[in-house]
C-alpha cells in the first residue's frame, strides 16, 4: 500500500470499512485488530513489522469495500 497517497480522511474511512468487513466476514487472522483503538494515519506510517503488513491487510479491504460502494475512486 501507498501509505503516502492516503489523507487522514480516506485513511479513516478505509479503518473503518477494514474493521467492519474483518467483523463482519470472521477474517480470524485480523481479528485482534479490532481491540485496538483506530490508530491515526501517522501512528500507521510509523508502525513497522508484522503489525504493519496486518493493517496492510486491513485497510486493503476497507479500501475495496469503499470502491465497491462507489465510496472512493480506485487507485
Amino acid at each position: 500500500m501507498a501509505a503516502d497517497t492516503l489523507t487522514p480522511e480516506l485513511f479513516e474511512a478505509a479503518w473503518v470499512a477494514g474493521v467492519a468487513a474483518v467483523d463482519d466476514e470472521r477474517i480470524d487472522a485480523l481479528r485482534h485488530l479490532l481491540a485496538i483503538s483506530a490508530p491515526t494515519i501517522e501512528r500507521y506510517r510509523s508502525t513497522e513489522g508484522d503489525l504493519r503488513r496486518e493493517m496492510d491487510q486491513l485497510l486493503e479491504i476497507g479500501l475495496s469495500k469503499l470502491q465497491r460502494s462507489g465510496e472512493t475512486a480506485p487507485e
